[in-house]
């Protein structure tokens, strides 16, 4: 398949669905599948510790902060339409996914629902008339895509995430503490990190030996140290910090259980890694793709949302039977190698492209009438000088989307 392949988001950080996409990708061009990254704002010139593999080639869309809206729409579109026939996938970029309205039928998109969250929902209904099909990472998500944009039914595809199989665990020493281990973004509405404290203290003040690992940086980092207070100064937690792929692996491969207190996740590909490397996964009952994956006493436990004694409990547990643990971890590395690797999902996305480019260049895409609703956030102010909308050869066919939507009423066209 010699058409190129755009996977978008609007930069490289850390995150599940970037690390997902930079690992796909080399997988995709292993099969023949001519597969990109596309990064749609500036390039930051700061340090990462999630270096883009080199095997992944990425774009950077040339644009500046103080581009208005409509010249970084035209910059997409032009991008897109200079390669095409071509695939768009624009992730969770939700600004830039506006250009999908703009596209000629010769860029087929595909949009994506990553996380059981309602942003991404409403990101899919309004993006969703313009694809040729959205892909849903778990059954929950393409449920309540559905529920949102029961019209893109015929065109919901549930690929799940997948990873690359992970080295040999290392031996669990004897009578050893219970190493628990958590990796993520920092942040308490989603990731409910301030259960971790409570967690830890729990354990702490019921003697129950532990160590506990945690991997990661975000906006709560300082709530989350308070929190933990002197259990995170020459006690048994390690805030380590943003730390590469590599040594996430050789965390998850030395720990005994991986923690996920979250409120609600899509698939979360650090459960994946932690269960490929054999980490027992003790998550918080959620309704997203966590389920699907982690079946209670088969290969880890759940625990339901926000119940800090139940966790304690169940690690208590773990650390009494080191002969559960080391069950629960075979059967964890097992669901991930037979259902979830990344050689799978890459297959999968590798016919569901073809299909999609077959069709695009057989099919037409009847595409509405109506205009895309702006993304949240952008209002006609944003969207630049009305002279570079009217200079703009991609967007001067359709720039009544854009001023239709935009302009008061009254305002001179």
């Amino acid at each position: 398949m010699n058409r190129p392949v755009f996977f978008g988001a609007p930069q490289w950080e850390m995150n599940g669905v970037n690390r997902f996409h930079a690992a796909l990708v080399p997988e995709l061009r292993a099969l023949g599948v001519d597969a990109r990254l596309l990064f749609t704002r500036p390039r930051s010139g700061s340090a990462d510790p999630f270096a883009l593999p080199p095997e992944a080639p990425a774009f950077w869309l040339p644009v500046s902060d103080h581009d208005g809206w409509v010249l970084r729409w035209d910059k997409l579109a032009r991008f897109l339409e200079a390669r095409a026939p071509c695939v768009y996938l624009p992730g969770y970029d939700e600004e830039y996914s506006f250009a999908a309205s703009l596209l000629s039928p010769r860029v087929a998109v595909v949009g994506a629902v990553h996380s059981d969250d309602p942003a991404h929902y409403a990101h899919a209904a309004r993006l969703g008339p313009w694809c040729r099909r959205v892909v849903a990472v778990s059954q929950k998500t393409a449920e309540d895509t559905l529920l949102k944009a029961p019209a893109l039914e015929d065109r919901m595809a549930r690929i799940p995430c997948g990873v690359a199989p992970a080295p040999p665990r290392l031996p669990r020493p004897a009578k050893a503490p219970l190493s628990l281990v958590w990796a993520g973004r920092m942040e308490e509405g989603q990731k409910r990190v301030s259960d971790l404290a409570a967690v830890a203290w729990k354990l702490h003040r019921t003697g129950v030996p532990f160590s506990m690992t945690l991997l990661g940086d975000g906006p709560d980092r300082d709530f989350l140290a308070a929190r933990l207070g002197p259990l995170a100064h020459g006690g048994p937690v390690r805030l380590a910090g943003a730390v590469n792929r590599e040594e996430v692996v050789r965390a998850f491969l030395s720990h005994d259980v991986f923690l996920l207190p979250s409120a609600f996740e899509g698939l979360p590909l650090a459960l994946l890694e932690a269960m490929a490397a054999g980490c027992v996964p003790v998550a918080a009952r959620v309704k997203s793709g966590v389920a699907e994956v982690v079946r209670h006493r088969e290969n880890g436990l759940l625990i339901p949302v926000g119940d800090v004694p139940a966790f304690a409990r169940a690690l208590a547990d773990l650390h009494e039977n080191p002969d559960q643990v080391a069950r629960l971890s075979t059967e964890a590395r097992r669901t991930v190698e037979e259902s979830f690797s990344l050689s799978g999902a890459a297959r999968a996305y590798r016919d569901l492209l073809a299909q999609v480019l077959c069709e695009a260049e057989s099919t037409p895409l009847a595409r509405p009438e109506r205009p895309m609703p702006l993304p949240p956030g952008i209002r006609f102010s944003h969207l630049g000088p009305l002279a570079v909308l009217q200079k703009s050869r991609i967007l001067q066919r359709v720039k009544s989307r854009v001023l239709g939507m935009a302009l008061p009423k009254g305002r001179p066209r």
